[in-house]
């Protein structure tokens, strides 16, 4: 599970080299995501700009996942990938236009009760990842982690999170030293939940949804669903539905205050049974991706995504609702 990389702050100037190589200008931009800009390319295609090359191989799995999934249940459309192309360091990826807006920004300008409507299609369209269909089955958990556990030999899926929180927890020892010194006890905590056996079926898992992920239209409803990868897994669907509501709000001022209103439309989606493991997936991303947006050269503890992961590391509700 790869989960430090370069990210679109890195883009350098360079980007005017391959505006100019496809005819487009600044004022083309979509947007500016966590990995990359996306610009509009033609009435059915948008043009995204990386700034690491060596991702190449990480887009070329990600384009042939996309190749082999079938969506037909769904109710929006998914990404296609229709090429990738190195020029001056930078990769520039060629996707399928999906059209709408994003729900973040939807919800920046809705009523009361369109907010509301809204919350209810965010947590239904998380659900619906689940019926997405891949062909063939998956040999491994993490989708660009070539040397994780494979899946398809039974290989447990609880062991997988178990084995990628220590390996985390060991590789960042130092700045929860210094950020949060109490850890070992709650990782201890999390690694009991994880360890028992996991006897729920595997379905696609997407990783990393939040509002800026969803496209809607101006009916409001879910037009596309983007940006699998990083997080992207064959595992437990409830982990989509934690992650989806621990970001929901993700860096706003009243962030906390938000994700518990929100709680109670998450939990109606899982029986009470599942609860710990809920918890157990939140705690679990916010310490698997609480370092993977920090900047080259930039102070860990001044990060943005740090500080929110460690606002929900250091929540004592959040830890007792973890049963073991």
């Amino acid at each position: 599970m790869l989960i430090d990389r370069a990210d679109s702050r890195n883009i350098s100037d360079k980007r005017n080299i391959v505006l100019s190589m496809y005819g487009l200008e600044q004022d083309h931009l979509l947007g500016s995501g966590s990995e990359s800009e996306v610009y509009d390319y033609s009435e059915n295609q948008v043009l995204k700009i990386y700034a690491d090359e060596a991702r190449i191989h990480q887009l070329n799995i990600l384009k042939s996942f996309y190749n082999h999934i079938n969506a037909s249940k769904l109710s929006f459309a998914l990404p296609c990938i229709e090429s990738i192309t190195a020029i001056e360091n930078l990769l520039v990826v060629i996707e399928t236009k999906i059209p709408g807006k994003t729900l973040a920004e939807a919800l920046k300008t809705c009523s009361k009760r369109d907010r509301d409507f809204l919350s209810d299609l965010y947590f239904k369209t998380v659900k619906e990842v689940a019926s997405i269909l891949i062909f063939p089955t998956p040999e491994r958990f993490s989708l660009f982690d070539e040397s994780s556990l494979m899946a398809s030999f039974n290989f447990d899926w609880n062991f997988f999170i178990k084995t990628k929180i220590i390996e985390k927890v060991s590789s960042i020892k130092d700045i929860f030293d210094i950020h949060w010194p109490s850890y070992q006890s709650k990782v201890d905590k999390l690694l009991d939940l994880f360890s028992a056996p996991f006897n729920e079926e595997l379905a696609l898992v997407h990783g990393d949804i939040f509002p800026e992920n969803i496209l809607v239209n101006d009916e409001l409803k879910v037009t596309g669903l983007l940006d699998f990868g990083m997080f992207t897994m064959y595992g437990d669907p409830i982990f989509d539905l934690a992650i989806a509501w621990a970001t929901h709000t993700m860096y706003s001022d009243n962030d906390t205050k938000a994700r518990e209103s929100l709680l109670p439309k998450a939990l109606e989606k899982i029986d009470k049974d599942n609860y710990p493991r809920f918890w157990g997936y939140v705690m679990a991303y916010a310490i698997l991706s609480c370092t993977s947006w920090v900047g080259e050269n930039e102070e860990v503890g001044k990060n943005g995504h740090f500080l929110w992961a460690l606002d929900i590391l250091l929540n004592s509700d959040y830890w007792e609702n973890i049963a073991i």
